[in-house]
């Protein structure tokens, strides 16, 4: 390879070409660049100060950014010539278990398909647990430094600590009508803040990008501004402390904000109007801030966009124990659970010992608290607070016949165990969480009105059912029923004290006992007496019948 200067200009020439040029030209020199039988190398400085090929040289993409006077954040892409891809997705509140579910099935995936190069995560997630985000960040910045490119689709709402998960991202995309960003499911304390600002901060270092955006994510007390050069009209999404450091100079010359001699030029920088983020980043203002490369009306249209077939990229997904437990902690089956578990309940509650309802009553509960607890929004508090909250009911029922605080408190316990069940969180502190506790009041809610609705059906029908209706007493007529409770207002039952009778409803602890022809309202001294029952009556308080199994006086 040679230099051939001539009338023409400077030309870098083969020697064969540059004998033959030098034939039609009047050459004014000829000097040899890399000698025959040996391959050219040459360094970056030979290239842009002796051979002048190259018109910049950058030392990393902070400075390569300002050369090309664009945003760093526009310079994390890694295309691959070739992909050979697999897909993922991390749905609902995101808890540590989940997280390293994750990276367990795709390391799995890795080692069984070591040509991979590919990741497409779907995320969907309102966050929850800090150190697994950061955990999971970890894990496919790590992906990335062995050649393998994450692409992430935001579809649907990615809060909080999850939408940090997005910064590994070498290509991240939203779907029309999502959100990144925003308060979510948890809320974090001032340690954990700080410790996710130096994880950031090696992250993005290592990046060349920059941390604020990333931490306004988490921290909402963060003011995030448009910082704009004004000499090369290039923005940048900085907080307040980011940019501080920025003007001391603290990345050294060749950051993009720092001018020809080494310091930093405060009137060429337009620090602008702060941005709103707290609420979330939707799509469209994501794709103006230049955070993700494109939006899609729906998430099939990424193949297309990337030039794969779905139908080619392996997909994988957790066992078939988290799809169950995925399905079972959904709004729909929680509210069938409680539904059957409370009716169940009441019918146990309706007869003495415990039968086939006791049992489905705690199958019911238990797969409730079981799924809503691997589904991260359920943990022992929620479990303990239940059963202290049954305990107090059945103690109101057997031991301390009546209605009062224990009857209160522990119907207000199981109440309280079941909302938490349905959330991340004990007390809401922020506006998703705030939005978020209807839905677990309306869990309970739907669940107890069907309940109720179904006693009323079985009352008022269950008598005329073929089979079903010798469970249950046949109803009295309005005008029976005008009549009974006229006849009871008005008698006086001390001529039924030491009476012996049969029980025509069940005891629990009250219900309606025959006396020869007459049929009375009674209630047992606190014991369940099941129906057709021998009884006596013990006790005249008024219109109050008080009575006790003849089988208990047989064994006294």
């Amino acid at each position: 390879l040679v230099l051939l200067k001539s009338d023409q200009g400077e030309e870098y020439l083969l020697q064969e070409e540059a004998n033959r040029q030098a034939q039609a030209v009047n050459v004014h020199s000829l000097k040899t660049i890399s000698p025959a039988k040996q391959l050219a190398q040459f360094t970056g400085q030979q290239l842009r100060n002796d051979l002048g090929l190259i018109s910049h040289l950058a030392i990393d993409r902070k400075e390569l950014a300002s050369i090309l006077k664009v945003s760093p954040e526009e310079l994390r892409h890694v295309y691959q010539t070739t992909s050979v891809a697999v897909r993922a997705s991390l749905n609902g509140p995101l808890t540590a278990q989940k997280g390293s579910t994750l990276q367990r099935i795709l390391a799995d995936h890795f080692q069984n398909f070591p040509t991979t190069n590919t990741v497409l995560l779907t995320l969907n997630s309102p966050g929850g647990d800090l150190t697994a985000s950061l955990t999971l960040l970890n894990y496919l910045s790590d992906l990335r430094q062995k050649n393998i490119e994450v692409i992430i689709l935001i579809h649907g709402e990615v809060r909080s600590d999850a939408a940090l998960i997005a910064l590994a991202a070498s290509q991240l995309y939203m779907t029309e009508g999502s959100l990144l960003g925003g308060e979510g499911a948890a809320y974090h304390v001032q340690e954990d803040l700080a410790e996710a600002k130096v994880a950031l901060k090696k992250i993005t270092d290592d990046q060349f990008r920059h941390w604020s955006l990333w931490q306004a994510m988490i921290e909402n007390s963060l003011e995030i501004r448009r910082i704009k050069n004004l000499k090369t009209e290039v923005e940048y999404l900085l907080c307040k402390e980011e940019y501080e450091l920025l003007r001391k100079n603290e990345f050294g010359q060749n950051h993009p904000l720092a001018d020809q001699e080494g310091g930093t030029n405060f009137q060429s920088w337009d620090e602008g109007k702060p941005i709103e983020i707290r609420m979330g980043i939707s799509a469209e203002k994501a794709l103006s801030l230049r955070l993700v490369d494109k939006t899609f009306d729906s998430p099939g249209e990424i193949y297309n966009h990337l030039a794969i077939s779905k139908e080619e990229v392996a997909s994988v997904t957790p066992g078939w124990a988290h799809t169950l437990i995925n399905a079972l902690a959904s709004d729909t089956l929680a509210n069938f659970f409680l539904f059957i578990a409370f009716v169940s309940l009441m019918g146990e509650l309706s007869a003495p010992g415990i039968g086939i309802p006791g049992f489905l009553s705690a199958i019911s509960f238990g797969l409730f608290f079981w799924s809503r607890f691997l589904h991260g929004t359920s943990g022992w508090l929620e479990v303990m607070l239940f059963l202290l909250g049954l305990t107090c009911l059945l103690l109101e029922v057997f031991v301390l016949p009546g209605f009062g605080i224990f009857g209160l408190g522990g119907g207000a316990l199981v109440l309280a165990s079941l909302v938490l069940a349905s959330q991340t969180f004990v007390l809401p502190s922020n506006s998703y969480q705030y939005q978020q506790l209807p839905r677990s009041l309306l869990t309970v809610v739907i669940a107890m009105g069907g309940f109720f609705l179904t006693m009323f059906v079985m009352r008022k029908y269950l008598h005329l059912a073929p089979w079903l209706g010798n469970m249950v007493t046949t109803p009295p007529s309005p005008e029976e029923g005008k009549e009974l409770d006229y006849r009871e207002t008005q008698a006086h039952f001390e001529h039924l004290l030491n009476k012996h009778g049969m029980t025509t409803t069940p005891l629990v602890p009250a219900g309606k006992a025959r006396f020869g022809d007459e049929i009375v309202q009674v209630v047992s001294s606190g014991e369940m007496v099941s129906l057709g029952q021998p009884v006596y009556v013990t006790e005249i308080q008024g219109n109050r019948v008080v009575v006790a199994s003849v089988l208990e006086e047989n064994e006294s």
